[in-house]
């Protein structure tokens, strides 16, 4: 599921490159969204881990 955000960041990254400046801002929108989805996915799988890891640990 992560590497379909990863590419779909990627393929935004690109469009921006190539985009015209009304364009652009659309396209920023959309990394921005996807960057902080990111973020908030690998951050709270993180901290799953890490609860997953202190429980079974502890036992």
């Amino acid at each position: 599921m992560i590497k379909d955000f990863q590419m779909s960041y990627l393929i935004e990254m690109e469009k921006f490159h190539s985009a015209s400046f009304e364009e652009k801002s659309k396209s920023m929108k959309e990394l921005i969204n996807l960057k902080e989805w990111l973020y908030k996915f690998e951050y709270y799988h993180q901290v799953a881990d890490e609860t997953f890891l202190g429980e079974y640990v502890s036992k």
